[in-house]
């Protein structure tokens, strides 16, 4: 994992050699205390990932047993202290750093933009293998948030293109900003677009059919948003969260986009919860038969029935 300072913690080599170097470590206990006492558990984790990002090293490269020994000048722990006082206000370090790896993809992250979990890496790799990578391929995301799905996709399937839209204004900035830093801005189309029984796709792509339909959409039900880890509840946007009372309220919209949009033999892929692959499957055999055919579920890193497989008859 690589993390890129951003421009206000550049450092000069002249101004590290003429500042007075500080031990790392009386400061690592302190601040290791403190966490511990506002019961944050990911302190080790969150001080590899800051330290690599004020050190413009590789995380890998920042081993917990060499940090007490580390001299750092003051202009450095000054924004060391300021970046673990902003992550105990649990800001959520992939917003602290400001860009977090996907699919070995460096993106931008933005407050309060959802932040793509390493579970969505498999979602991903399910839709490369099953592609032909010798057709063109077109594709459309429900949900675009960072555009993490979409760019991996396209940076791994070469003749491939995609639609992307979000009810956020927000995300669709970030993603078209992603798009461009990863040179990919060519290959991809992005919508600010609210999802609903009115209105289910832009105007300007509603007669397009896609090869695939692709979505990471809220499926939380709300009754359970206010059990979310206080870092998502305080800083990510709910809208990309909640599902409405059975968490299945974008997920039927999207399964209805799916039956109309869809290419024949075209396929929707699907992050939900691990208690909806059988329901999924009861609403598409009672609401679209020859049209939706239920596939199959896929289990994610730890093993949880996390993704659904629907083709288009």
């Amino acid at each position: 994992m690589h993390f890129s300072l951003i421009k206000n913690l550049k450092y000069s080599a002249a101004l590290f050699c003429t500042q007075k170097k500080i031990l790392f470590g009386p400061v690592l206990e302190k601040w290791k205390e403190k966490f511990k006492k506002s019961n944050i558990g990911t302190f080790d984790f969150d001080m590899r990932c800051l330290m690599a990002h004020i050190l413009q090293e590789d995380f890998k490269s920042v081993k917990p047993e060499s940090l007490p020994n580390l001299q750092l000048t003051e202009d450095q722990m000054k924004t060391l202290e300021r970046l673990f006082e902003c992550r105990l206000a649990r800001v959520p370090i992939q917003y602290i750093l400001g860009e977090w790896d996907f699919y070995g993809l460096n993106l931008k992250m933005q407050p309060t933009v959802f932040i793509p979990r390493p579970e969505t890496e498999r979602l991903v790799e399910l839709i490369i293998e099953d592609a032909n990578k010798e057709v063109d391929i077109k594709f459309l995301e429900v949900g675009c948030g960072t555009g993490a799905i979409s760019l991996s996709i396209l940076n791994n399937i070469p003749k491939a293109t995609g639609i992307a839209i979000d009810r956020s204004r927000m995300a669709c900035t970030l993603t078209t900003e992603n798009s461009i830093a990863l040179n990919l801005h060519d290959k991809i189309k992005v919508y600010h677009h609210i999802v609903s029984p009115e209105s289910y796709l832009p105007k300007a792509i509603i007669n397009e059919k896609f090869d695939y339909i692709v979505s990471n959409p809220p499926y939380i039900k709300t009754c359970d948003v206010a059990l979310l880890q206080q870092e998502t509840k305080l800083y990510e946007n709910l809208n990309s969260l909640d599902g409405g009372s059975d968490g299945l309220k974008i997920v039927k919209y999207i399964m209805e986009i799916a039956s109309n949009q869809l290419k024949s033999k075209g396929k929707l892929w699907l992050e939900i919860d691990p208690t909806h692959p059988l329901v999924i499957k009861t609403i598409v055999n009672a609401i679209y038969p020859n049209n939706l055919e239920y596939v199959a579920s896929h289990r994610d890193i730890f093993q949880r029935e996390r993704f659904v497989e629907i083709l288009k008859c």
